[in-house]
């Protein structure tokens, strides 16, 4: 009985491990008909094949990407299925879809949102008063400095520009960032990671608190206080996150991250540190949260997802209206938009107007600039919307024309909690 020799070529993928345990599969079955009689030979082929499954065993659980571009088995682990671990979404502050530098007064409690996905608060208390001011803004790492690795391009200040008066219990001026899902990382050790400096030396203070939502549990909080100084310098903080056996869970539930600058009291569950002054900030980049195996593990290096993948999460939470958005001219002084976003969002988000002028058009037969422009009317889910728009343009486009939107970003939406 003849059989033709079949030859198993392995790729010259580079690694020790697969090249080996393919080149394994360079059998040569031209002579089995005297191998069937021999049955050092049937052992001998046995053992080859007891081989090379081992070998695509380790093959097969090895992790693909170092500097050389080849395949390797052993302790790289940054392409398997660990990957992916930071939680929280624009760590790196790439994104700031608001505005590079936000600054606004809001009351006794303070809210905006600078770089996408995080919050600056100042709130005075349960019984403070008048209008506080707070900023979040982007300040631009020098080219090729070496202080944060990475290269990052921002990192993220919160300053309180002025403030109102203290009073009651609660007051706060903190990072924020929201995590979806209150069963984020629960039951596990968690590590808070970020590099951080200050205007001066001082104590800051960082808690996760897990909110169980609309008609949940009781939020659960963990926090510790540590000291920063004038200069960068990575700070981990370690917290066992609690498990949600038995809790109930309603909508909006999440796990929340805050930072502090300031806060008045433990009635919120975190420790009291700072003072409630102008003149100080506190500058932070590059954060991270992710599970360990223990309490002493340490934080790994921060992670950086493809700008495309870390933008389309981004957009889930936070994203912009479009150029050339197509709609229809209700009147002359009053425009309908339609705009599809480009991942479904969280929820039907709200809807801000960041600029009262813009460029819009009767479609292929007049260009104008809408000035005072408001909005009029928002609807939609989360998925796809319209905006009407009222305003006055420099001309007189024709109720019922096609109509174009001619810049982009007019509007913001935002499906935060």
């Amino acid at each position: 009985m003849d059989f033709s020799r079949v030859n198993f070529v392995p790729l010259q993928m580079g690694g020790d491990d697969v090249t080996g345990a393919l080149r394994k599969l360079d059998l040569n079955f031209g002579a089995l008909g005297d191998a069937l009689v021999d049955q050092n030979a049937i052992d001998k082929r046995l053992g080859n094949v007891e081989t090379i499954v081992a070998g695509l065993g380790q093959a097969s659980v090895m992790n693909v990407g170092n500097r050389a571009g080849t395949v390797a088995a052993g302790d790289d682990t940054r392409f398997n299925m660990g990957a992916w671990r930071n939680k929280v979404i624009n760590g790196n502050f790439d994104f700031w879809q608001g505005g590079l530098n936000v600054t606004a007064p809001g009351g006794p409690n303070t809210i905006i949102w600078g770089p996408d996905r995080f919050l600056g608060q100042a709130y005075t208390g349960s019984s403070g008063s008048g209008s506080s001011t707070v900023s979040l803004s982007a300040q631009a790492f020098p080219a090729g400095q070496t202080e944060v690795p990475g290269d990052p391009a921002y990192f993220a200040r919160l300053q309180p520009v002025s403030l109102a008066t203290l009073g009651g219990a609660g007051g706060i001026i903190r990072v924020g960032h929201y995590m979806e899902n209150v069963a984020t990382l629960n039951g596990r050790y968690v590590a808070v990671s970020f590099w951080a400096k200050s205007n001066a030396s001082r104590t800051i203070a960082v808690a996760l608190q897990q909110n169980f939502g609309s008609n949940g549990s009781t939020s659960v909080v963990k926090s510790t206080s540590l000291s920063i100084s004038a200069n960068w310098a990575r700070y981990t903080v370690r917290f066992p996150v609690g498990g949600i056996v038995g809790k109930t869970i309603g909508d909006n539930s999440n796990l929340f991250l805050g930072i502090y600058l300031f806060n008045n009291d433990s009635t919120g569950g975190v420790v009291p540190v700072g003072s409630w002054t102008t003149g100080q900030y506190l500058d932070l980049s590059q954060i991270q949260v992710e599970e360990v195996d223990d309490p002493a593990a340490p934080a790994t290096p921060f992670e950086r997802r493809p700008m495309s993948v870390e933008e389309a999460l981004v957009r889930r939470y936070t994203t912009t209206s479009k150029l050339y958005m197509i709609g229809r001219w209700g009147s002359a002084t009053n425009v309908r938009f339609y705009n599809q976003y480009e991942v479904p969002m969280r929820r039907t988000p709200d809807c801000i107007l960041q600029s009262t002028t813009f460029g819009c058009e009767m479609a292929q037969v007049a260009a104008y600039t809408m000035s005072n422009a408001s909005i009029a009317q928002y609807s939609g889910d989360n998925r796809q919307c319209f905006i009407d728009f009222s305003g006055s343009p420099n001309g007189t486009p024709s109720g019922g024309a096609m109509a174009q939107m001619n810049s982009s970003g007019v509007v913001l939406f935002r499906a935060e909690f």
